[in-house]
């Protein structure tokens, strides 16, 4: 009974060994991929190595349909060594375990191929592992679906969808296509805005009346009509004002500054222009208070604006509050919000320490302070400065050391 037992185990151990082996084997693979194309090209496939249990020979046959053409064979990455002849061979000393790309396969597609699928397969011929024992690989076969050919698109025929901007022109102007589109049909019954790509014909419009302008795209033509002018001579019509100066605002006595004055110009013709330059502005000089009128001519013509002018803020007769100085310096004060040539009148509080003459120069006489007082002639308005004398160090040493402290007290 023991002995039976152990049989059965090591059996049932056996078969448990060997299973591994066995799926393996029966799941290896050869699948040829399946692709699209159009009739008259080329396509690759893929021959596609999986589930490999340990291959060193291998030899297969490509079979296809007769509408495609196996052009050419390029090895791929599992087994190195490829042999090409009615078979595909691989060889090698050792076992390649490796799955991926056993080959890249070149069909040609007859050009004459109907749409639909057309198998490729192989017939696996030999396979089998170093030790000379035979691998199991299956065969799945793959196809290259050709698709219905698309028409040609032939342009058939161009219109005038949308006209230029400008159509009126006058003689001897060159013609604008700007805003000129087209219909483009073609043979597939699809049609198409085109905005660029074609030409036009003449381009410089010298006949006054109705001119026909051929547009020719991809050798197709069509027509549209513009009207051609006489030519009118262009005057001026008028003048405004587009843009003001940047300075509106004046005190009375000031003169005009005009810059940033833009004018824009009217002709006859519909034209206009903007101007910066060559026109003239009146008055330039702002002496009354309040809204003044501008006028600005051009070529016979006028426009006007307004500007604020405001009146001059009263002036007030002013001098520094303090003023110090050094001793035997002879600065002059120099009094301001008054106009020049306004007559003036000065006087010092203590002309002991410093003197002032009638244009404001002062004299230094000793150490000490004084009152400088600034007043107009008529009295109306006055100023005072309160003026510091100090000595410089060098001074005080010549006193003391030369002249002597009692000289000092004097």
């Amino acid at each position: 009974m023991k002995k039976l037992i152990a049989c059965l185990l090591s059996a049932l151990l056996l078969s448990f060994m060997a299973l591994p082996i066995f799926a393996a084997a029966a799941n290896a693979a050869v699948t040829v991929e399946s692709k699209t194309a159009s009739a008259g090209k080329t396509v690759d496939l893929k021959l596609n190595l999986s589930g490999n249990p340990g291959i060193a020979y291998l030899r297969l046959t490509v079979e296809a349909a007769e509408q495609l053409t196996l052009t050419g064979v390029t090895n791929g990455s599992v087994i190195k060594d490829l042999d090409q002849g009615v078979n595909l061979v691989w060889s090698a000393d050792n076992n390649s375990t490796a799955n991926g790309t056993l080959a890249t396969l070149t069909f040609s597609v007859a050009a004459n191929a109907s749409p639909g699928d057309y198998s490729v397969s192989v017939k696996i011929r030999e396979c089998y592992n170093e030790n000379l024992g035979d691998v199991s690989v299956s065969a799945v076969s793959g196809k290259i679906t050709v698709e219905a050919a698309t028409p040609e698109k032939i342009l058939t025929g161009i219109s005038v969808a949308t006209l230029p901007t400008k159509t009126v022109y006058t003689v001897g102007e060159a013609l604008n296509p700007a805003g000129l589109t087209l219909t483009a049909s073609y043979s597939t019954g699809e049609t198409e805005t085109v905005t660029s790509g074609f030409t036009c014909a003449p381009t410089a419009l010298t006949a006054v009346g109705t001119q026909t302008v051929t547009v020719t795209y991809q050798g197709k033509t069509a027509t549209f009509a513009v009207t051609v002018q006489a030519a009118v001579e262009k005057t001026l019509t008028g003048i405004a004002v587009k843009t003001l100066p940047r300075k509106m605002t004046y005190t009375v006595g000031e003169t005009l500054d005009p810059t940033g004055l833009v004018i824009t110009a009217s002709y006859n013709t519909g034209e206009t222009e903007d101007l910066t330059t060559g026109f003239s502005c009146s008055p330039t000089q702002l002496s009354a208070v309040g809204p003044q009128t501008i006028t600005v001519s051009y070529q016979r013509r006028t426009t006007t604006f307004v500007v604020t002018v405001a009146a001059a803020p009263e002036q007030v007769l002013t001098l520094p509050a303090t003023y110090t100085m050094n001793y035997k310096d002879d600065p002059t004060l120099k009094p301001t919000g008054v106009e020049q040539g306004t007559k003036l009148r000065w006087r010092s509080s203590d002309e002991s320490v410093v003197s002032v003459d009638g244009n404001g120069k002062l004299t230094t006489h000793k150490k000490g302070t004084a009152t400088i007082t600034c007043e107009t002639e008529d009295g109306s308005q006055s100023a005072e400065c309160k003026v510091t004398v100090n000595y410089t160090v060098l001074q005080i040493i010549i006193i003391y050391v030369l002249f002597g402290f009692i000289w000092y007290l004097k």
